[in-house]
């Protein structure tokens, strides 16, 4: 890069590899080009990293900006220089001057000065070494010897031989630092260069003396196996080994889809979520497959410049180090089972505390996460069983808690049925008291209280205070006195049924459902197909072989 800059003549990159590498003597010199050429704007560039306040104050006066060049000669402490260009700036416009004056005495600032480089610069950039061939050999010979006659020591070389001169081999092999305008030399010579002017009689002419016809051959690519003889007859090719297998590329041969997502193939783990789980919807997915990705390598920062070096990272590493011969290795996953849990446990807080958009938010993220879970243990694979249901049961319950909180006063019926719901999804203890106090208070509002004692006994059987048992006692003393509804509810309490997580009505035992592959919601077989609302990714009723959490099927 640093070559075609400098033979392309793009001193703008050259001023900042320059300044980044610490080369200053450098910099100077293109400092000089600058100035040659009438470059202003790269002079000024190359002044402020080199920290030369002289040079950048007369290169701002001689651009016309007089007023910047008052400020940054003030600023820097160069008194005199400021003060002639604040006189002259006061024979020209006195306005402007008095104005720049007052904001160069009144702004605190510090002058700017550049960075010291972390690495100096310790000569030329690393190049590729070459083993010379006979042709280097010789004309290195020949330098010698004509260094030895030019000094005295030897005996010039006979009629006919190679004529080099010392400029056509200095010993850098690659050019001068610089290509730049004003020198003598670009850092490659032409053929004829150091031939000492015999070219022509050198195959030079138009005679075909020989008789050597040229081959008709077909085009075709020249084999490794031609370069590497090459290479090993001149010496002066070589033959880069090709590169091996990365470890992603093994990763990406898994049945399961965090395998393929870590890999970087995130095609192949929608195709596999689609077979397992039914996946309809991946859009919400992007973050977590990138979160995935990334954090299955590992970037460990090396010298400056140098790109950090990436290493896989496996979850398996003590019982089958990866390697290229061996790649039973599999990539590490961030997401982990016990992450979740306490994830999920964090969102239970929020339910309790009444912040279902919070809940709602955390508990989608877990039942959305566990499509990325691994586990090496049946009781793991339970447990993220367990976890799924959990985050499935509480994420209905919003929805139905919300829909609730919408009809509100509109219609007091069906508040009262979606808060009777609610009490048999299946939620902790604790929760559950809060479902069953919403549904009684509710049905007390309404005047039915034959249902508000029903609610009153399920209440009683839990574990709560003083206060609660003492008002459920009173509601189930009124309910036997006065056992009527004045509102009746489409709602069969004696009659198991699950909540449709599409309309939050009852879909009572013997009704046909179609699920959820993703988070195993229920639903009415007329949303067949259609995106679940819980999990947002899965859909109702599509064939799948049933979510994986390793090598467990659920």
């Amino acid at each position: 890069w640093k070559l075609l800059t400098k033979k392309t003549k793009q001193f703008e990159r050259l001023t900042f590899l320059y300044a980044a590498s610490g080369s200053v003597n450098k910099l100077r010199k293109l400092g000089k080009i600058a100035e040659k050429t009438g470059d202003l704007s790269n002079q000024l560039h190359i002044s402020m990293m080199l920290g030369n306040v002289h040079d950048r104050v007369a290169i701002l006066r001689k651009a016309g900006h007089n007023a910047l060049a008052y400020a940054c000669a003030f600023r820097h402490g160069l008194t005199d220089v400021a003060e002639e260009i604040l006189s002259s700036l006061q024979e020209s416009d006195p306005e402007t001057a008095a104005s720049v004056q007052a904001e160069a005495s009144a702004k605190m600032a510090s002058p700017m000065l550049p960075p010291t480089p972390i690495v100096p610069d310790a000569g030329s950039w690393p190049l590729l070494e070459i083993q010379a061939g006979m042709f280097e050999k010789g004309l290195a010979a020949a330098a010698e010897n004509a260094a030895r006659v030019a000094a005295g020591e030897g005996s010039p070389p006979p009629s006919g031989a190679l004529d080099i001169e010392d400029d056509d081999v200095q010993g850098d092999g690659w050019g001068d630092d610089l290509d730049l305008p004003g020198e003598d030399g670009d850092g490659f010579h032409d053929a004829d260069d150091g031939l000492g002017g015999l070219s022509g009689e050198l195959g030079g002419g138009d005679g075909d003396g020989w008789g050597i016809d040229e081959m008709d051959l077909p085009d075709a690519p020249v084999s490794a196996s031609a370069l590497a003889a090459a290479s090993g007859a001149g010496g002066a090719l070589f033959v880069p080994p090709s590169a091996g297998p990365s470890a992603q590329q093994f990763w990406g041969n898994s049945d399961l889809a965090a395998d393929c997502v870590a890999a970087g193939d995130f095609a192949s783990a929608i195709q596999l979520l689609q077979a397992q789980v039914g996946l309809q919807d991946a859009t919400p997915l992007q973050d977590l497959f990138l979160r995935v990705c990334m954090g299955a390598t590992a970037h460990i920062a090396g010298t400056p410049s140098v790109p950090a070096a990436a290493v896989p990272m496996h979850r398996n590493a003590l019982a089958a180090p990866w390697s290229r011969d061996h790649p039973q290795g599999r990539p590490s996953i961030y997401v982990q089972l016990r992450g979740l849990q306490e994830q999920a446990k964090a969102g239970l807080r929020f339910f309790a505390e009444g912040k279902l958009a919070d809940c709602e938010r955390v508990l989608t993220d877990v039942a959305q996460s566990l499509l990325m879970v691994i586990v090496e243990a049946r009781g793991d694979a339970d447990s993220a069983h367990e976890l799924r249901l959990t985050a499935r049961d509480y994420l209905l319950a919003i929805a139905v808690e919300k829909q609730r909180r919408q009809v509100g006063q509109s219609d007091p019926k069906q508040a009262a049925e979606l808060a009777a719901f609610m009490t048999h999804i299946n939620l902790q203890p604790g929760h559950s008291v809060i479902t069953l106090r919403s549904a009684l208070a509710a049905s007390v509002k309404s005047k039915n209280y034959s249902t508000a004692g029903s609610f009153a006994k399920r209440l009683l059987e839990h574990n709560i205070k003083p206060e609660v048992r003492q008002q459920a006692l009173k509601v189930l003393s009124v309910a036997e006195s006065n056992p009527t509804d004045a509102m009746p509810l489409d709602y069969q309490p004696r009659n198991p049924f699950v909540v449709c997580a599409k309309s939050l009505r009852p879909l009572y035992r013997g009704m046909p459902t179609v699920s959820c592959g993703v988070c195993g919601a229920f639903a009415s077989p007329s949303y067949n197909l259609e995106i679940c609302p819980l999990c947002r990714v899965g859909g109702f009723g599509v064939p799948a072989s049933g979510i994986r959490f390793g090598l467990f099927n659920k």
